[in-house]
């Protein structure tokens, strides 16, 4: 249901059913966000928030809303925290918003000029 909700959005979407999928499969493959759940099988998200190359964003979930919980995960290093249950519209906004800021924040290479609006980028090479 997230992948699909993630497709709609314009996004593509890879969907693992454990921790340990998720490790192998951030070690070759390019992500521009994680949405790991804190309860994983196996290898649990708060480890997979430990393997995330640094300048990822990552919204953690998870059923533990606790104030603790959730301070927990952004202490770690999580950028944003969201709580079950949750709209599929929720999910989708908070997933623009960290991709925006991300995107906003990315250094420009040395000597490569970059011509923004709104989302849009140009690179002039």
């Amino acid at each position: 249901m997230l992948r699909q909700c993630l497709r709609n959005e314009g996004c593509e979407a890879a969907c693992l059913c454990s921790g340990g999928d998720a490790a192998l499969y951030l070690k070759s493959n390019a992500t521009d966000l994680v949405i790991p759940d804190v309860l994983l099988p196996g290898t649990g998200g708060f480890t997979v928030l430990r393997q995330v190359r640094s300048g990822i964003p990552v919204r953690m979930l998870s059923a533990k809303g606790g104030e603790m919980s959730r301070a927990l995960g952004l202490r770690r290093g999580a950028d944003d925290y969201l709580t079950k249950p949750f709209g599929l519209s929720e999910l989708a906004a908070g997933v623009e918003t960290l991709l925006r800021r991300c995107r906003a924040a990315a250094p420009v290479q040395e000597g490569r000029e970059l011509l923004r609006f709104h989302r849009l980028q140009i690179d002039r090479e």
